[in-house]
């Protein structure tokens, strides 16, 4: 009884922040927009590809959803700071269990639930709905709509509930967290190495009406979620060791580095530790999404597959940037000389820092050719100032509630895809670093009006 209704003031809160953004038709309608995206998308990739095959596709689709909802279960990284952004200063209330006749580990299991329900409505039902649909119309049939529909929902929340329990495991013990992580990464070496691509297993329910697939991914989810469950506990302490030396105060007088960048720096230790959220929300999700397009022949074809995954990184790169703004508050700084500009460039330059490393690490154990690399580099300079610009602009200090609006998705989309366009065709047919050279200036130009036009557009907001 307590789980049901708890799950129903979540989602019914998931809706309040949304609408109290901006106008409600303009999120009641992201389903809609979301479904007329992804039916225009199938189309044009219909007509541009020859062998279509909606199998495949809709097997990638799968995957994809698989890759989001590992992106969206790190709820015990920082959970603390994840109840009051979203919950205010009642979020305290939560970690309090001699106030609350509610559990904390209830608590993120039901928020884990509710997350599932609200992107099925919201995202997954209207992709697969608009996917399905481009398939009727051009005469590939409805492409298996309700086992497509439960597949990938299936995978989604058990991507959500995997990072969930790795998550609540690095925040509780980091060692035992590298010695699985290090053996996950290894054996997924070894079968991407041996031509086995893991992430296909996922879709065999679509592709094959495998209904042992199904069994074991249901089971997964109940497991993990049982662990999580156990390991939270009541409450957000876990052991420290008492340094026996004292703790000198910083002198910031004296630090090398922006104030500010050194204050995100210290968030960042604070929620999760300085590699927690870089590895949850871009190198991860970067891995998974670059063995799966790996697979993709088109870019080995056209010669693009590294320049790919130095967008697909710099496009991730946005997540990190969301989760430092989340776990900090502007308003709490109105009293204070300090400045939206300050506040959000010192963010930008510390992901900056964290993303372009992460980046090159990557791209390295792709490949060690020194100019495919060096383009790559210019590439990710590019899209991560770019996309950390245009995300501002457009959503400001609430990045992930302002994003989930029809008018917000259809701005970003009008922003980046003639950039990345524009990347692709310098690619082909202009594939000199002279041209990457004037790009990047260019963009970074673009970038820095994005930028102020950003701060002066969301100080108006803030006072």
């Amino acid at each position: 009884m307590i789980i049901s209704n708890l799950l129903l003031n979540f989602l019914k809160e998931e809706v309040r922040i949304h609408t109290n953004l901006y106008k409600k038709k303009s999120f009641f309608s992201y389903p809609f927009t979301i479904f007329i995206f992804f039916f225009l998308m199938t189309t044009g990739g219909i007509f541009l590809f020859d062998g279509y095959n909606p199998k495949h596709t809709g097997s990638f689709l799968i995957n994809i959803f698989f890759i989001a909802g590992i992106m969206s279960g790190a709820f015990g990284l920082y959970a603390q700071d994840y109840l009051e952004r979203k919950f205010g200063d009642f979020g305290k209330l939560f970690s309090n269990t001699q106030i609350l006749p509610i559990k904390l580990n209830i608590t993120f299991l039901t928020l884990s639930i509710s997350d599932s329900i609200f992107y099925l409505f919201w995202f997954i039902i209207p992709t697969i709905a608009g996917f399905v649909s481009a398939n009727w119309v051009m005469g590939y049939g409805l492409a298996n709509f309700s086992s497509l529909l439960l597949n990938a929902f299936i995978v989604f929340t058990l991507g959500l509930f995997t990072t969930f329990l790795i998550s609540v495991i690095y925040q509780k013990s980091k060692v035992f967290f590298y010695l699985i992580f290090l053996f996950l990464i290894s054996f997924g070496f070894y079968l991407y190495i041996n031509g086995f691509n893991l992430l296909m297993i996922l879709s065999l329910f679509y592709l094959e009406n495998n209904l042992l697939v199904l069994v074991m991914s249901l089971t997964l989810i109940f497991v993990f979620a049982m662990l999580s469950f156990m390991i939270i506990g009541n409450n957000f302490s876990t052991k420290k060791k008492q340094k026996k030396k004292e703790q000198k105060s910083l002198n910031f007088s004296s630090l090398p580095v922006n104030h500010y960048v050194f204050k995100d720096y210290i968030d960042l230790i604070r929620t999760g530790g300085m590699i927690g959220k870089p590895l949850f929300t871009v190198f991860i999700p970067a891995i998974l999404l670059l063995i799966l397009f790996s697979s993709i022949e088109i870019l080995k074809t056209l010669n693009i597959d590294v320049l790919f995954f130095a967008i697909i990184i710099g496009t991730l790169s946005t997540q990190l940037l969301n989760s430092l703004i989340n776990s900090d508050d502007f308003r709490y700084y109105r009293y204070l000389p300090v400045s939206l500009k300050n506040y959000i460039i010192s963010k930008m330059q510390l992901s900056f820092v964290i993303c372009f490393v992460m980046g090159i690490i990557i791209l390295l154990f792709y490949s060690l050719n020194i100019l495919l690399i060096l383009k790559a580099s210019i590439i990710l300079i590019m899209l991560i100032f770019y996309n950390f610009c245009v995300s501002f602009y457009l959503t400001g200090l609430q990045p992930n509630e302002n994003l989930m609006q029809s008018k917000n998705f259809i701005e970003y989309f009008i922003f980046y895809v003639p950039v990345l366009f524009a990347i692709i065709i310098i690619n082909i047919f202009l594939d000199s670093l002279f041209s990457y050279i004037v790009s990047l200036v260019i963009i970074l130009l673009l970038s820095k009006i994005l930028l102020r036009f950003g701060i002066r557009k969301w100080n108006k907001s803030l006072f």
